[in-house]
């Protein structure tokens, strides 16, 4: 068994006084202990906010615009290294007090500038004088590395075709239905303009104002004068180019707001490209206009992103007014198809984008989910969405150059969104290129 524990009290009531004396000779033991665990504290703490304010300091030099596009040579460099020890001394405040040395380099390589700051700082202990040391000597080193910003060309091939003027909400659709009695454009020539005179808003106008808002977000991220050049297409059964090539903004956004669904065709000339879609005719015609990437180191060797905005579905009529069409020559089949009253309806054809890809173009998709008018008996609409439309997206995401690449889309939300990722991982992809 335990043997009795002694009352705590009677052990300062000792007369042989052992315990004091053990006491008093500890106690100096004790505080060097607890001086010397507060000054590594301190001394870590303060290293832990210098590194902190370093890593700040490099990380805001290398992400300043420009990097390697029109440097000057060692007077940029000079002015890169004195900016690292500017933002190092800023973000340290107080604590720069401490810093005894700083030495920042540049380095550029491979289209890349690395910004490095190598530090020392002296930090007193809690009791000097009394400590075995006066002072902790902390030192630590910060590096940071930025690619340059790559120029990038964007063709946008946005679908025309008749099918992408229905109405992009079931309000629209409803206000379409009562003013004009049917909730698609009704395949008309003009009648976009008929639906937005009754207050509704077309699929077709939500990827014009999402694509508006991709080529402004562009604008806030451009780095160096014209990073990001576009141009803009449109597509039913022939090809339209609506906005060339170029870095001006407000001129692809004045094009987009002006661009209007295709109409009937006139083979006496003088019509529009008809209302029907022909993805062969019309991709083979844009691999003759879509650039050859390059690097994107300059303007003239960009990075090329070609991307397709279409509800994926394709047919061999040429409308040309009313419910008078006459077939497409040039239009070729894709299994699955549709025959219906004598017209051929078909789904994407995936191997139409390969051409593009063995390139080196990055393609990217949009399947618009092709909407079946509500209540519809019509049997073509009811085979697209019981036979096209459950394959559309797996063609659609097969067209693209990566699987993340291809989205799919119907309310005007998701298109909006579906465009915007599609930007930014145009915009991740040029900056982890190098």
């Amino acid at each position: 068994m335990f043997g009795k524990m002694r009352d705590p009290k009677a052990l300062w009531r000792d007369r042989s006084g052992s315990l004091p004396i053990a006491l008093a000779l500890s106690l100096p033991v004790m505080v060097l202990a607890t001086a010397a665990t507060l000054s590594y504290v301190s001394s870590n703490n303060l290293k832990n906010r210098l590194a902190a304010a370093a890593d700040s300091a490099v990380l805001s030099v290398v992400s300043q615009p420009g990097t390697q596009v029109g440097d000057k040579g060692s007077d940029d460099d000079d002015k890169r290294q004195t900016m690292v020890d500017t933002y190092f001394k800023r973000n340290a405040g107080a604590d720069y007090a401490f810093v005894k040395k700083t030495k920042a380099k540049i380095n550029k390589a491979n289209g890349t500038i690395t910004a490095t700051l190598d530090w020392t700082a002296q930090s007193a202990t809690v009791l000097p004088g009394i400590t075995p040391v006066d002072t902790f000597q902390i030192s630590g080193s910060s590096s940071a590395t930025s690619a340059e910003p790559l120029y990038i060309d964007f063709y946008i091939l946005i679908d025309a075709s008749g099918s992408m003027g229905i109405g992009a909400s079931s309000a629209d659709q409803t206000k379409m239905q009562n003013g004009m009695g049917c909730t698609f454009a009704c395949h008309l020539e003009g009648q976009d303009d008929v639906a937005h005179s009754l207050g509704a808003k077309l699929r077709f106008d939500v990827v014009k104002e999402a694509v508006t808002s991709m080529i402004a977000a562009a604008k806030t991220k451009a780095m160096i004068s014209n990073e990001f050049r576009f141009s803009i297409y449109k597509f039913s059964n022939r090809l339209t180019k609506v906005r060339p090539l170029t870095p001006d903004n407000a001129a692809v956004s004045s094009a987009l707001a002006a661009m209007t669904l295709d109409g009937n065709y006139n083979p006496q000339g003088g019509g529009t490209e008809g209302s029907g879609t022909n993805f062969n005719k019309v991709l083979a015609d844009m691999q003759k206009e879509v650039g050859t990437p390059g690097d994107g180191k300059t303007p003239g060797k960009p990075l090329v992103f070609f991307l397709i905005f279409t509800d994926g579905v394709g047919d061999d009529a040429f409308e040309q007014g009313g419910s008078a069409w006459i077939k497409d020559p040039l239009f070729s089949i894709y299994q699955p198809v549709i025959y219906d009253n004598n017209q051929y309806i078909t789904g994407f054809d995936p191997s139409l984008c390969k051409p593009f890809k063995d390139k080196g173009i990055s393609v990217m998709t949009l399947d618009i989910g092709y909407v079946i008018p509500p209540g519809s008996g019509d049997q073509r609409y009811i085979d697209i969405g019981n036979i096209l439309k459950p394959k559309i997206m797996d063609n659609m995401r097969a067209c693209a150059s990566r699987e993340t690449y291809a989205h799919q889309a119907e309310s005007p939300a998701e298109i909006q969104r579906a465009i915007t990722l599609m930007f930014e991982a145009a915009y991740s992809k040029a900056r982890l290129t190098n």
